[in-house]
């Protein structure tokens, strides 16, 4: 993407203070304002870290003005916790679609969201004219010999074993995940589950190494009593091994309540 000089930018808003103004937070009928995004393609369905990801993002303006400019603005979050944001001021002209790029790479694996939002300059009134979100997963990078393997989402369950999603403080909550071994050999892996509180700190971590069966489905259990009333994250993904460990499916979570 290619930036014009700030000098550049003042004296071609001078030059044209007649025809240009600042999108103002109005999106009625009447309103002399309106934007909308228009379509929003993505470079890639499948993302591996480290891989750039790139975003087109059609917007087209309305209203009763001729030209303006608006700002389109990114924010991209992982497991709700904002890790990028971007934006681009961009002059449009009434009834004529337009297009700005962005592009992200991400570092980690998980479960990601890309916020798109159309404002008026430095989000003016903190009026927000189009909003649309995106949900990706994130992959570790995987040598292939494990492709085969998948876990479910994980579960947690009261003394009885059924399956819960609130418990109490001092309760033997059975943490689960089920893993998948899809091809007709055996498979080492490394099960990881967490559970993290509301302030995303780790409270509880199980890392268990066995073996897979071919063709099997296999639960895996941990054991944890809570101390703390408060809302938690249990999750769960595959490692290779702890030799030269890379993270063979993605990180999936489930919630669970606490209560006194």
């Amino acid at each position: 993407m290619q930036w014009l000089p700030v000098t550049f930018v003042i004296m071609l808003s001078l030059i044209l203070v007649v025809a240009i103004h600042p999108a103002e937070a109005s999106c009625t009928a009447e309103g002399e304002w309106c934007y909308e995004f228009v379509e929003i393609n993505s470079s890639s369905d499948e993302v591996l870290v480290g891989d750039q990801l790139e975003w087109n993002v059609g917007i087209m303006p309305g209203g009763k003005e001729t030209d303006g400019i608006a700002e389109v603005h990114l924010t991209v979050s992982n497991q709700g916790k904002e890790v990028h944001s971007d934006f681009v001021s961009k002059m449009t002209k009434n009834g004529s679609a337009d297009t700005v790029q962005f592009s992200f790479t991400p570092s980690t694996t998980g479960q990601y969201s890309a916020l798109f939002e159309i404002t008026p300059p430095e989000r003016r009134n903190n009026h927000v004219f189009d909003s649309q979100t995106i949900y990706f997963t994130v992959k570790g990078e995987s040598d292939g010999s494990n492709g085969s393997l998948d876990a479910d989402y994980p579960y947690a369950k009261d003394e009885k074993g059924k399956k819960i999603d609130d418990g109490k403080i001092g309760q033997t909550i059975t943490l689960s995940a089920v893993r998948h071994n899809n091809s007709e050999e055996k498979q080492s892996q490394i099960t990881i589950i967490e559970i993290r509180d509301s302030e995303n700190t780790t409270v509880f971590l199980q890392i268990k190494e066995d073996t897979l069966e071919p063709g099997s489905h296999t639960e895996t259990n941990t054991s944890w009593i809570p101390d703390q009333a408060g809302e938690y994250e249990i999750r769960s993904f595959l490692v290779s091994d702890f030799v030269n460990p890379s993270q063979i499916t993605p990180v999936r979570t489930s919630n669970l309540t606490i209560t006194a």
